[in-house]
């Protein structure tokens, strides 16, 4: 696992991000990128060899990219972080990258941007959002024009059949592009739910639950596993794992086989998909806000 961490107070550069990479094997933490720079959103590289990551390097963040190898025994080696990109006025942030590992989509000011990050010195290219064909001006209502999720905002994800599950009003629902009316997973006003998750394969749906002095993982699967989710009218649920905890940023590893969160005080836990076998990492003092993991599911990396 990939985190970034706030420096220790009275330090050079007080207050600034380093990004560490966390083996879930060993479970323990190693600094790859560790300057007096602020360094923030890893992203790793499709094939596993480095990561993408935003720093502040020179006054304005920019888009870098730090290769790393592994060996036989699982020791990593880094070279030499390569600057990417060379903006002088506005920050890069929110970065995107796309499957293919050949396209990185960020923001810098009020624009879209997108470079290829295999290049060595990668042409910036801005993005225009237009329309393909005319539009026609129609007004249009529905159930959920937005993903408000009760004074914060929802989430939603989505399967390789073009399904998508989102939060909204603190519950869950279903949505594709043949039913796009939404269909209800959950509809209760007794929880909040959140941080909706499909597995890799989208059999399984998994969801925060918070009842406001707990909040326990769930899981549902579809009643007619024939059908798509949008299709179906009931659902099988069950509770992952409870217990009076405080969990947050939930997500699946590529493989399926592991869940990951983040804790009360931002360390990273991890459990097999059933709720099995749960362990936390080493304790930290620094929030974990954001993380991914890695192709291989070996590593994570958070910030």
């Amino acid at each position: 696992a990939m985190r970034w961490r706030k420096r220790r107070p009275g330090s050079i550069a007080a207050g600034n991000s380093d990004v560490w990479l966390y083996d879930l094997e060993t479970k323990t933490f190693s600094p790859v990128a560790d300057t007096k720079a602020d360094e923030r959103e890893p992203l790793w590289r499709p094939d596993g060899g480095g990561f993408y990551f935003v720093s502040d390097e020179g006054g304005v963040r920019n888009i870098w990219f730090k290769p790393l190898s592994f060996s036989d025994g699982g020791r990593c080696k880094g070279g030499k972080a390569l600057r990417l990109t060379e903006f002088t006025d506005a920050n890069a942030m929110q970065c995107s990258l796309s499957a293919d590992g050949r396209t990185l989509v960020f923001r810098q000011g009020f624009d879209f941007r997108a470079i290829d990050p295999t290049q060595e010195k990668p042409e910036v290219r801005t993005i225009f959002l237009k329309p393909s064909a005319p539009v026609e001006h129609r007004t249009l209502q529905r159930a959920y024009a937005g993903m408000d999720n009760d004074y914060g905002y929802g989430n939603c994800s989505f399967t390789a059949d073009a399904e998508a599950a989102f939060t909204a009003a603190g519950d869950v629902h279903i949505v594709s592009a043949s039913h796009q009316e939404p269909v209800s997973v959950t509809s209760t006003s007794l929880t909040h739910e959140r941080d909706c998750v499909f597995s890799p394969d989208g059999g399984t749906l998994y969801w925060l639950s918070d009842r406001g002095d707990a909040t326990e993982i769930w899981s549902a699967t579809r009643t007619q596993s024939s059908l798509p989710w949008a299709e179906n009218k009931s659902f099988s649920k069950r509770i992952v794992l409870g217990g009076e905890v405080c969990r947050r940023l939930l997500s699946v590893s590529p493989d399926g086989r592991r869940l990951a969160w983040t804790g009360f005080n931002g360390e990273l836990h991890f459990a097999d998909a059933d709720g099995m076998n749960e362990y936390v990492s080493e304790p930290s003092p620094y929030i974990a806000e954001e993380y991914c993991w890695s192709p291989d599911g070996k590593y994570v990396a958070a910030t």
